[in-house]
């Protein structure tokens, strides 16, 4: 099976921003104060995605406009790094995107009195969601044993709950695929296909409330999408930037 035919699995009928590509790039191949990517190395890795160079040219302009990452030119050469802004972004997001479980055991709903300002989750005037157990003693709190279908649809609404449900089944195929194919991956497909993973599942868990399984539609495929993609990276081991570098010198 040719990385290709991987690769569709996850873009097929997408609308990838190239930009949005980038975020996801550098939040998993290199995240950290010190780690920088070549121009060539981004190249490489957009283009297995099918991203062309006039495309990656014009998010890193945008990306390095809005103080997300900085770049600097060495001889011939360009790097690419995550500003601080970008970091301190990175690392908010990234127990959400990579969390393996659910992000608590409970949901509470909470009443709270006339004119307090709305804490967690908001569904109506006065009552929202969240996952503490302590809260202000004019607040009450209660676990219900199911959240009604009213509040569970405020809380993944259709488009969200349809996207999970597409994601689910691209991350099970990709999972039957891989364990088809005989040949290994080089460093930038596994940088490329990682990326993709990524980035799929961060455009949907970005836009969801921090609340626990329980709060969500009984048909929502969220949980399903955390372990595909624990399932993913764990099959496609992330590549040391040294490795992609040599990589994308060879291509």
């Amino acid at each position: 099976m040719r990385f290709q035919d991987l690769r569709d699995v996850l873009t097929a009928g997408q609308d990838l921003r190239t930009w949005s590509v980038l975020v996801a790039v550098f939040g998993d191949l290199a995240p950290a104060k010190g780690d920088a990517l070549s121009g060539t190395a981004l190249r490489e890795i957009l283009r297995m995605i099918g991203i062309r160079p006039e495309a990656l040219r014009v998010a890193l302009h945008r990306l390095r406009k809005d103080d997300w990452i900085e770049s600097e030119r060495i001889g011939r050469q360009s790097t690419h790094r995550l500003s601080a802004k970008g970091r301190r972004e990175t690392a908010r997001a990234t127990p959400l995107i990579y969390a393996t479980g659910p992000r608590a055991e409970r949901t509470f709903l909470y009443l709270s009195p006339p004119g307090r300002n709305g804490i967690g989750f908001a569904v109506a005037p006065q009552l929202a969601l969240g996952c503490e157990r302590v809260v202000p003693p004019d607040v009450i709190a209660c676990a219900p044993p199911q959240m009604p279908d009213w509040i569970t649809a405020l809380v993944c609404p259709p488009d969200l709950l349809d996207a999970t449900a597409d994601l689910s089944a691209r991350f099970s195929e990709l999972l039957i695929n891989l364990s088809r194919r005989s040949q290994a991956l080089t460093a930038v497909e596994r940088a490329a296909l990682r990326v993709l993973a990524v980035q799929g599942w961060r455009r949907v868990v970005l836009k969801l409330p921090a609340l626990s399984d329980d709060a969500f539609p009984p048909d929502w495929r969220g949980a399903a999408c955390r372990e595909g993609l624990a399932a993913i990276l764990s099959s496609v081991p992330r590549p040391d930037i040294a490795e992609i570098e040599a990589d994308a010198r060879r291509s």
